[in-house]
């Protein structure tokens, strides 16, 4: 369908909206639980948010209670269909998977910044893995983009739509994920 001269964009919804979230919840609570030993019992808080966009580009809204960002793109073979994903870390969450990671206190900055990315590398496999089992098209990724300071961060997603899911451990803010993806087929 043509909504004002351009083709509306195919969504993700039913089927697909449910293997993608659950997919990602597994994927987080297993990594979480393999390099750090926690559990993430509590159910995690799930939304459609738009996608904002600047210049053609996603732009990356830092949330205020995180302050490591890890983001690794989807690379499909049409790049209309490429997918992002970017998790936000609060600063405790991040030094302690850092501890986890047997990062040594003498890389500081750059040693937690490298374990946050491992941390969506890995979380990222395991949901790769999920959707491959449910039948779905094998996914390739980018290497980690690590940042924090700089919040005007922009990338090549061109969905007008992404699902945030927060994870939380004791009523605070574990981890946030947020994952863009185009539709997906089925083997």
């Amino acid at each position: 369908m043509f909504l004002f001269g351009k083709k509306e964009e195919e969504g993700i919804s039913g089927q697909l909206e449910i293997d993608l979230i659950m997919s990602a919840r597994k994927a987080i609570e297993r990594t979480a639980r393999k390099r750090t030993n926690v559990e993430l019992k509590e159910k995690p808080k799930i939304e459609q948010k738009p996608a904002v966009k600047w210049q053609g580009k996603m732009k990356v809204l830092r949330p205020a209670d995180c302050v490591y960002v890890s983001a690794i793109a989807i690379e499909r073979g049409d790049p209309k269909d490429n997918g992002i994903a970017i998790l936000f870390i609060p600063e405790s969450v991040a030094e302690f998977i850092a501890r986890a990671s047997d990062v040594p206190s003498s890389e500081e900055y750059d040693g937690v910044m490298r374990a946050c990315g491992e941390f969506l590398n890995e979380m990222l496999e395991r949901f790769k893995s999920y959707l491959v089992k449910l039948g779905y098209e094998e996914l390739s990724f980018s290497e980690p983009h690590n940042f924090s300071s700089r919040v005007d961060q922009l990338f090549d997603y061109s969905r007008s739509t992404k699902f945030e899911i927060t994870f939380f451990r004791n009523k605070e803010k574990f981890v946030q994920l947020e994952l863009g993806i185009g539709p997906l087929k089925k083997k």
